[in-house]
């Protein structure tokens, strides 16, 4: 649960949603001499990917929890430690570049990226009791908005954009990794304890929160 959290919810931001979402349309088009048309091609492949992954990583997810729930946070962890390798060639594209390959990389970017996505949210709420189900996803969107003003904070301080892009991307992706592949140290215990607690009838972590309600 905390492992989530805090790999998603405060560095999962940083390297899609502050560089990839917010700053690489401009970023082509302004530091590696795309056209506008050329750069918004590219993100498109990149949301195809996006779209493609959610899908596809839930069916994948499913069958590998099916035969391992551990094996589900590897799975996690080494798709999003690979997002550094498409994400790295963006920062670092050479100018002229295919446009075919470069949108060939956003699309693997994206596909990549999704893979965890359909898992962790699946596991909150396996590891979470009702009442705090609600409240364990939408800490989740908080790198969403931290990211992009980290990036422009860096920016603003006298980093380049090159520099700044690499710091956040490296950061934020092995942090991410890092925390949702320990997820395949936790996992069933942390679903085995969840579902013994409801068996006995509680709603709550607290022991005895829910008799205490009653009373």
């Amino acid at each position: 649960n905390a492992l989530i959290i805090i790999g998603v919810g405060v560095f999962g931001g940083l390297s899609f949603t502050g560089f990839a979402f917010t700053f690489l349309n401009d970023y082509l088009a302004q530091d590696k001499g795309m056209t506008v048309q050329e750069s918004t091609l590219i993100c498109t492949a990149l949301n195809v990917g996006v779209c493609i992954s959610v899908v596809a990583s839930g069916f994948l997810a499913q069958e590998i929890y099916n035969h391992s729930r551990r094996s589900v946070g590897l799975l996690m962890g080494l798709t999003m430690l690979a997002t550094l390798i498409p994400l790295l060639y963006l920062i670092y594209l050479p100018t002229p570049s295919s446009l075919v390959a470069v949108c060939g990389v956003a699309l693997v970017l994206g596909l990549l990226h999704c893979v965890a996505r359909p898992s962790y949210r699946a596991l909150l709420i396996n590891v979470n009791f009702p009442e705090t189900r609600g409240t364990a996803l939408a800490l989740l969107k908080v790198g969403r908005s931290f990211g992009p003003g980290l990036i422009a904070l860096l920016i603003y301080g006298g980093w380049s954009r090159v520099v700044a892009f690499t710091w956040v991307c490296v950061v934020g992706v092995t942090a991410t990794a890092l925390a949702l592949g320990a997820v395949f140290f936790t996992v069933e215990t942390d679903e085995d304890a969840l579902q013994t607690a409801l068996a006995e009838g509680r709603t709550t972590s607290e022991p005895g929160g829910d008799r205490a309600h009653r009373g």
